[in-house]
């Protein structure tokens, strides 16, 4: 009986000293932060985090936290502002080594508040436009990968598109093409916008581009797009209150669905999303690239200790292409058999 007294005392202590030994290896484990402006109803946002955990599943000995702001939902003010307090609480409670953060709300209303935190390593991702309005340029503790969209990339689809209408059609008068951007007042999206309206789009005719404030004006926009254009070019939608008076935010399907059906002229979105929502062909940047360079950064400075100043910010360099047959086919457009080729195999062509 003694015996199994001290066999049950021995088992109970080892239990302990097993659950000590845990709990303080997971305490000492490096923290990353993963701080996302939106939420995982958006594909752009999912696919990051794919990307994200391509990097991150290589490795264990280290604790992630997630946390999503959900802002594409939302355009009040103050809405925004609680959502980055909350934000910055979690920040405070995780204490992370490392802070993932992803997209433009998310660097203004967390990230600028940590540039050249003494112990907090700041990697971004997903930013249109310039880091300057976070304070990044002049940060030791900062680094990251950017988003610009892929204007080479957007030109040259629409010189193929027309030079396949030139040989199927031999009486077709060759014209300077005419392109125009279609946007809402989302401030990712005005990012977007400084970059392509300083972008050179020779030999293409940019002919500007437009903040619709609602759906109403977006509306009233792409219905008398052939005036002003060959084709319309669009990034994001989200933001779009139904009008001047209903603040409800329509859904992007719909926005995009009516677009398609609407617009006397080919739509051609430059995120990948935009052909999910129902639009006929987008060319986009890569949430994979930006997800799995942003992991790989923060590796980088936990399993090698070097510092962010160290690791230089990168440009996007990839790009994925996503089609829609049905639409495709509905305006008569005719592509290189490469692009519906390169949709089947990335999984992003939709009948």
């Amino acid at each position: 009986m003694k015996t199994q007294q001290i066999s049950l005392v021995l088992s109970i202590i080892l239990l302990l000293a097993l659950v000590t030994t845990a709990i303080i290896f997971n305490t000492k484990k490096p923290r990353i932060m993963v701080l996302h402006s939106y939420d995982t109803s958006y594909s752009w946002t999912r696919n990051v985090d794919k990307g994200l955990r391509r990097e991150l599943n290589k490795y264990h000995d280290y604790s992630i936290l997630w946390h999503y702001m959900s802002t594409k939902k939302h355009k009040d003010r103050m809405w925004l502002q609680r959502a980055g307090i909350i934000a910055r609480k979690k920040i405070k409670e995780w204490e992370p080594d490392v802070l993932i953060i992803i997209d433009n709300l998310a660097q203004e209303l967390a990230g600028r508040y940590y540039v050249n935190h003494p112990r907090i390593k700041i990697v971004f991702a997903g930013i249109n436009g310039s880091i300057e309005p976070y304070g990044y340029d002049k940060a030791a503790n900062v680094t990251g990968i950017l988003e610009n969209r892929p204007c080479h990339a957007f030109r040259e689809l629409i010189a193929a598109i027309e030079k396949k209408k030139n040989a199927d059609n031999p009486e077709h008068t060759e014209k300077k093409i005419r392109i125009r951007y279609l946007l809402d007042s989302s401030s990712s999206v005005l990012g977007d916008k400084r970059y392509i309206d300083q972008f050179d789009w020779n030999p293409l005719i940019y002919t500007g581009s437009f903040i619709a404030e609602n759906y109403a004006q977006w509306q009233e926009e792409v219905l008398s797009s052939a005036d002003k254009t060959d084709y319309v070019f669009i990034t994001n939608y989200r933001q779009l209150s139904r009008s001047e008076t209903d603040h409800e935010l329509v859904p992007p399907k719909e926005v995009m669905t009516w677009s398609e059906k609407n617009s006397p002229v080919p739509i051609i979105g430059l995120n990948p999303f935009n052909v999910e929502d129902g639009c006929m062909l987008s060319i986009g940047v890569s949430p994979y690239e930006q997800g799995e360079t942003a992991g790989h950064m923060a590796e980088k400075i936990l399993k090698k200790n070097i510092t962010p100043a160290e690791i230089p910010i990168v440009p996007n360099r990839q790009f994925i292409i996503a089609m829609r047959k049905s639409a495709i086919l509905k305006r008569g457009v005719v592509l290189p058999d490469i692009y519906e080729a390169f949709c089947r195999a990335t999984e992003t062509y939709f009948e």
